[in-house]
């Protein structure tokens, strides 16, 4: 039997024209503070989503972001410092600083709430089937990406559910998602490889660019210039590369990452980079062989122009 807040996410009160954390807080009987900046962007106070949805009992409001904050940055999964924005408000006891987010930011930190509470996981489950679970959120690209699979590990149910459905309405073919797919699962074990073999925090953004470095001689960002994405496309960038790039990428990181264990000693980040670095080396005149056998641009998989054309 679904509960009120399944019952009341399912049904059409979600299409009013209010935004769906204000109507969540509305039907749980809470409280949360919002502003309105001059372009229009409402920001909402972190400190009244994550109590209200988490169900604390705590006596302090701030005590249940405060937990939860310390376990977003001991994983590194969120860059907090890209969707949460301190402000200072006006309180009885005087001006008084919190942070607050945009309604993506708030989906961003739910992910990383503890499934212990019902609402939690009902606010969850809808999100990932409305699409949006993980979908086009403030985080640096490459933690986005590793958030992204490493819900695929947690929860594979439910982060199939949010890809397909979101790769469907970009019209990718079942062909192509399944590939996506299993090139997220290989991404995943490159993150974990990291992770298990990092004397420090892993830097994900470094390695990552390692490898585009090493494979296209090129930087993320150069890569994105390359391609013409636009800011919003280049935070699913392996979303337009071509399907050799994809297969190339898989294969360096998935070879990184074995390198990496079988050295069975902590790495730096330096050294980390350097094998990813090394590994697309050679991996990419193959990548580069097969794009010109075929006759398509190796990162954009357009075909190229023939002379005489």
């Amino acid at each position: 039997m679904k509960s009120n807040l399944e019952l009341f996410l399912s049904g059409n009160q979600t299409s009013a024209n209010r935004p769906l954390p204000e109507l969540i807080i509305e039907h749980l009987g809470g409280t949360m503070m919002y502003v309105d900046q001059p372009d229009g962007t409402r920001l909402y106070r972190v400190v009244d989503w994550v109590y209200e949805i988490k169900g604390s009992s705590a006596k302090e409001r701030n005590t249940a972001w405060a937990n939860l904050k310390r376990v977003i940055v001991k994983l590194g999964d969120i860059n907090l410092d890209e969707i949460v924005y301190p402000l200072e408000i006006e309180t009885p006891g005087g001006p008084q600083t919190t942070e607050f987010t945009t309604d993506e930011g708030l989906y961003a930190i739910t992910q990383r709430m503890s499934d212990r509470s019902l609402v939690v996981r009902q606010v969850k489950d809808y999100l990932a089937k409305a699409g949006v679970f993980v979908d086009d959120l403030r985080t640096e690209p490459e933690q986005r990406d590793e958030l992204m699979e490493r819900l695929i590990a947690e929860n594979p149910e439910r982060a199939m559910e949010a890809i397909v459905a979101r790769y469907r309405a970009q019209g990718k073919s079942d062909l192509w998602i399944e590939r996506r797919i299993v090139g997220m699962q290989k991404r995943n074990k490159f993150t974990s490889a990291l992770r298990e073999t990092s004397a420090s925090s892993p830097n994900y953004a470094q390695a990552t660019n390692a490898g585009y470095q090493g494979a296209f001689n090129m930087m993320k960002d150069e890569i994105v210039a390359y391609l013409g994405l636009t800011k919003q496309q280049a935070r699913q960038l392996r979303d337009h590369i071509s399907e050799i790039a994809l297969q190339g990428i898989a294969l360096y990181e998935t070879a990184s990452a074995e390198k990496m264990k079988i050295m069975k000693r902590t790495l730096t980040p330096l050294e980390q980079a350097e094998i990813v670095r090394t590994c697309a080396r050679i991996v990419a005149p193959s990548m580069k062989a097969l794009a010109d056998y075929v006759g398509v641009d190796v990162l954009s998989g357009q075909p190229l122009l023939t002379t005489g054309e």
